[in-house]
């Protein structure tokens, strides 16, 4: 009889969703790439990104709205240009009061949309700058271990931070 412990088998329906937030470009697609791998090794979470779901017949910008909304964190990946559906992430993020984890991968130089978004979450959230993209898994496991470290330990933290709504 095997008594070794799955422990994939053993997380219930409801598990923890990270959405991947970032350009998907010739830059940013090997970031993507490693952050989805990170996440699926997780025993407590499952990540959300654009290019691995199926059609919908619900617009795509709807789909990933919704999907920010319902994420338990959102982890920006910030390279050296930021698209309008970004910018629209990340402010659904903070509107609804969610986990926003950000991290600065390396560029050469980031553009006024990039320079702005940072300005906007800088006073809000600590983001990381992230040297080496080899470095990446290990950052975002290790943010989202405090993540949760946090939320267990004092679970009422996020409502006296915040002026509007916690979800």
């Amino acid at each position: 009889m095997d008594n070794s412990l799955d422990i994939h088998a053993q997380v219930g329906e409801n598990e923890l969703l990270v959405f991947i937030s970032s350009v998907m470009d010739a830059e940013l697609n090997p970031a993507r790439e490693l952050v989805v791998k990170a996440i699926e090794e997780l025993p407590l979470g499952r990540p959300w990104a654009f290019e691995y779901t199926p059609a919908s017949s619900e617009p795509a910008t709807d789909v990933y709205l919704r999907k920010v909304e319902e994420a338990d964190f959102v982890v920006w990946l910030v390279g050296s240009n930021t698209s309008q559906a970004v910018v629209n992430e990340v402010h659904r993020c903070l509107g609804c009061h969610g986990r926003l984890l950000v991290f600065k991968l390396p560029a050469d130089c980031r553009d006024e949309t990039t320079e702005g978004l940072l300005a906007t979450v800088t006073p809000v959230v600590k983001w990381k700058d992230v040297g080496d993209l080899s470095q990446l898994a290990s950052e975002i496991i290790a943010a989202l271990s405090e993540e949760i470290r946090e939320a267990l330990r004092d679970p009422l933290a996020r409502i006296h931070r915040s002026d509007g709504p916690w979800r």
